[in-house]
């Protein structure tokens, strides 16, 4: 939650491309950090790197699909996205434990590592006009115009 008023700042500043790319591609390299953890200490500031750097990647792809919902349908595609969201989660929840008891925690950081880099290539398939731009600057796709054919 606190990174979501931190994104505030942050999607004035950059477009919301830049903010995609830097914590997917952030987040993968982080990932692995949880293999660091050997106590305490380590454990605290490698879950504060993790949390602001998935905080940040969360209310990005969050801004993404409020600027990809139609008008006027803002609303009900919040509602969708939070429940598909709710399930993802808790699906999650249950493949990580069932890949945690087959392979300890290696496995599991390996397959979330995995996870996490498969999603840089959905960043090519972005819509353009949908990524332009910053928070307050017009999202809209340009107008088609037609191109008018001469009849022979």
């Amino acid at each position: 939650a606190l990174m979501g008023f931190a994104y505030l700042p942050l999607c004035r500043r950059f477009s919301l491309k830049q903010l995609l790319w830097w914590s997917v591609v952030v987040g993968a390299i982080v990932c692995p950090s949880a293999l660091l953890m050997r106590d305490f200490t380590t454990a605290i500031a490698v879950q504060i790197l993790v949390g602001l750097v998935w905080g940040v990647g969360n209310a990005a792809i969050y801004d993404l699909l409020l600027r990809a919902y139609p008008k006027g349908l803002e609303g009900t595609g919040a509602m969708l996205m939070g429940g598909i969201y709710a399930g993802a989660y808790y699906f999650s929840d249950w493949w990580g434990s069932q890949i945690f008891e087959r392979g300890g925690f290696g496995l599991a950081m390996f397959v979330t590592t995995i996870t996490s880099v498969f999603m840089i290539p959905v960043l090519f398939f972005v819509p353009r006009y949908l990524l332009t731009g910053r928070e307050g600057e017009s999202h809209e796709p340009a107008p088609i115009t037609p191109v008018l054919s001469s009849s022979v």
